[in-house]
């Protein structure tokens, strides 16, 4: 009886699977549903996330924090080309007409980014920079506002900075009496306690102004 067993388990035919590279990725997951899809997608997100690239680890952004960093990139890019608009207008009595390239760009569908960029082009023409941003609501600081990171009602971010705009004409005076009396290593410190709370000075003929990084 034995004997014959054995004999019967040599004839059966054995199948065996061979893991193609469909079965290996989540579209060939399809006979066997979402959850097994969305299994192999958490292992795949685990091991891209702990990848090591020429020795160092690197983790892969999830989804979440690329379009984090991405808005911060476009938050950046924004502040960037309003300092260029601030620095450029600095101030000047704006133009009584609105520039008609601004315009025609703001009639085809309020097509903002071509207004923008038309805005762009009249750096060397303050007034008419001016008009053209305070048409479409922006500009509504005074440089030296905008770049103390003040409200307009004079009330200034030192909240976020930890410096007030007080505090930090304080130490600037400060900076000078201890330039004046040689010591500057007093006068350094004072520059890099502001520059960690994010305050950039220019020393000029004049004087130091500084503004919010």
């Amino acid at each position: 009886a034995e004997e014959k067993r054995r004999k019967r388990l040599s004839q059966t035919p054995v199948s065996v699977w061979t893991p193609s590279v469909a079965s290996a990725t989540p579209a060939g997951l399809g006979s066997v549903g979402g959850t097994g899809e969305k299994k192999l997608r958490r292992v795949q997100l685990k091991y891209e996330n702990l990848k090591v690239v020429d020795g160092a680890s690197a983790p892969k952004l999830t989804g979440r924090d690329r379009t984090r960093t991405d808005a911060q990139a476009k938050l950046t890019e924004a502040k960037n080309r309003l300092d260029g608009w601030y620095r450029a207008w600095d101030g000047v009595t704006p133009a009584d007409s609105v520039p008609e390239a601004v315009l025609n760009a703001i009639r085809d569908d309020l097509n903002t980014p071509q207004a923008m960029a038309e805005i762009d082009t009249l750096r060397g023409q303050p007034d008419q920079l001016g008009a053209a941003a305070q048409f479409l609501g922006l500009l509504q600081l005074t440089p030296d506002q905008w770049f103390r990171g003040e409200t307009g009602d004079g009330a200034g971010t030192g909240a976020e900075a930890g410096l007030s705009a007080d505090d930090i004409d304080a130490l600037i005076t400060e900076r000078a009496e201890a330039k004046k009396a040689r010591d500057f290593g007093r006068a350094d410190a004072i520059r890099d306690q502001l520059t960690e709370a994010g305050i950039v000075l220019e020393d000029g003929a004049g004087g130091t102004t500084w503004r919010r990084a």
